[in-house]
């Protein structure tokens, strides 16, 4: 129960810093400023953690699930710490609470939430490390299409086009995570070999 209850924070909070680090992209792209966009970080937070970590729980009666969500930890602390680490030495920041808690949620948060919906990836019914890579091709792939085929609109800065990036950014990755966990959660312990 213990180490279930672990994986259900570790994946819950990794999608509060994603959403935390896309609420900042949807106000550069929407203007959204003040309270609007407290109110909306707060409320796609809360959408994603709380499904995503329940979903988790779920699934984590597979031993595979605890140890690859563990082995996933151990990599963004890894990529926070060498990461953060370079910045502090070559930039020297000032570290008020708010870039500390944005430079978490950017640099250790949200490329363990990515990793954890690669996880969720190999777990479903078509799952592998392949189908996992594939989908970070797509991804990426989709997220370019959408930030660059056509010029900034005037005035404005951005591509009409572009607009829609967040909302793939942030749900193409919540989207992999429901479906993979499900699966995993509806096959039960040991049914699919992902190691």
């Amino acid at each position: 129960m213990g180490a279930r209850m672990v994986v259900a924070v570790i994946w819950g909070l990794a999608w509060v810093g994603f959403s935390a680090t896309w609420t900042v992209f949807f106000g550069v792209v929407t203007s959204l400023q003040g309270v609007a966009a407290v109110v909306f970080g707060f409320l796609l937070a809360v959408a994603s953690a709380c499904t995503v970590g329940v979903l988790s729980y779920r699934a984590s009666t597979r031993r595979e699930v605890i140890e690859l969500t563990a082995h996933l930890l151990r990599v963004a602390l890894i990529i926070f710490v060498a990461v953060g680490a370079f910045l502090m030495l070559s930039w020297k920041p000032q570290l008020s609470p708010g870039t500390v808690a944005l430079a978490i949620a950017y640099l250790c948060l949200a490329p363990l939430a990515l990793g954890l919906a690669a996880l969720a990836v190999r777990l479903g019914p078509n799952g592998s490390p392949g189908a996992a890579a594939r989908a970070a091709l797509v991804y990426l792939g989709v997220g370019l299409v959408l930030v660059f085929p056509v010029p900034a609109l005037p005035g404005s800065g951005y591509n009409p086009v572009g607009v829609f990036f967040p909302v793939w950014g942030w749900g193409g990755p919540l989207l992999a995570s429901w479906w993979g966990l499900k699966w995993a959660a509806r096959t039960g312990p040991g049914d699919t070999q992902v190691l």
